[in-house]
């Protein structure tokens, strides 16, 4: 599976991600400028055909973030997910843990119609059009950087489950969490080598399947050599 993976910094560069859907792209944003949300709205909005856009982390970011473009873009499907089943099921009862005004009238309009809240990372993620990384990012509270460093455990964590479920080959990721510069080049190079790997299992796999027919078919023509010497 070959994909391009391209690096974009915010804000100048994000109607980029609507012009082709058939890269990864990544953003490295450090400080969330004004309107975000508005002007990924009308990206989406844009989208003729109806894409399936994935969010790993139901935060206050993530999850806040997912229910307003839920409510703006009716022509996208939405899903949330996260590894803490109490925070989903609270989403899921329109009882979640943040407070932000308006955001349970937004989420009545929206909630398991465009808009899903799952712990199920892996039928979730293998056929997302777009997916967002919305997860912690604390400080380091051992070793090298402590007390200053970003501990990126989580991206980390993420990049793991996007490299081994996402199938879709024409998939955007945006990197949304608050993280250190240079990390959404980071997580390019992982996914790039990552990729790079798996293809390399693939034509191993090929030239072995290839091998094998190759023998079985010097089998059958020592068969059949055999038997021309055999009388009736």
């Amino acid at each position: 599976m070959n994909r391009n993976y391209y690096h974009l910094t915010y804000p100048e560069k994000i109607k980029m991600i609507k012009l082709n859907s058939r890269d990864l792209v990544k953003q490295d944003i450090a400080v969330q400028p004004p309107h975000t949300q508005q002007t990924i709205s009308k990206v989406l909005t844009r989208w003729k055909t109806t894409h399936k856009v994935v969010c790993l982390g139901a935060g206050i970011v993530g999850g806040c973030t997912q229910v307003v473009f839920a409510s703006k873009c009716k022509n996208h499907d939405f899903y949330v997910v996260d590894i803490d089943e109490e925070r989903i099921k609270g989403w899921n009862n329109f009882k979640p843990n943040y407070y932000e005004p308006g955001l349970n009238k937004l989420l009545k309009t929206c909630l398991n119609k465009n808009l899903f809240f799952t712990t199920d990372f892996e039928n979730t993620l293998k056929d997302a059009t777009l997916i967002f990384l919305s997860v912690g990012t604390p400080t380091k509270q051992r070793g090298e950087m402590k007390g200053i460093g970003t501990n990126l455990s989580y991206i980390e964590s993420c990049c793991h489950m996007i490299a081994k479920y996402a199938k879709n080959e024409k998939v955007i990721v945006i990197e949304k969490s608050t993280v250190p510069v240079g990390t959404a080049q980071k997580i390019t190079t992982f996914l790039q080598e990552y990729n790079k790997k798996e293809t390399e299992k693939e034509n191993e796999k090929e030239n072995e399947n290839e091998n094998e027919k190759e023998k079985e078919k010097e089998k059958q023509k020592k068969t059949k050599a055999n038997c021309s010497f055999i009388k009736p």
